[in-house]
């Protein structure tokens, strides 16, 4: 006697839709706004001025250890010296950049 299953031949679990998301979207309890991610934050940077160590606030949930310039309107690069990476907190990351414009950057 077979049993009927609603699963296609060959293809075990693809109609378990709960394991398919969990798979493919990654889920966090840290979610919480339109800017942050369990995974990280995006943060739209304006400095006014080159070469100036600029204060961001954040709301990432933790001591950023890292970031990725992701866009600029400008030809800069953001930088941090070791003097701001030492200032980081959880709310705020002060950063320079060698050309005063907009970034946007990742910070995770």
């Amino acid at each position: 006697m077979s049993e009927s299953s609603s699963q296609p031949v060959g293809r075990p679990g693809i109609f378990d839709t709960q394991s398919f998301l969990r798979k493919f979207i990654p889920f966090s309890s840290r979610f919480q706004s339109a800017t942050k991610s369990g995974m990280g934050y995006d943060l739209l940077a304006v400095f006014g001025n080159a070469n100036t160590p600029t204060s961001f606030a954040i709301a990432l949930g933790q001591i950023p250890s890292r970031y990725v310039q992701q866009g600029a309107t400008v030809g800069g690069v953001v930088f941090a010296s070791t003097t701001n990476i030492a200032a980081w907190t959880a709310t705020s990351i002060t950063l320079q950049a060698t050309v005063a414009g907009t970034y946007r950057l990742w910070l995770g």
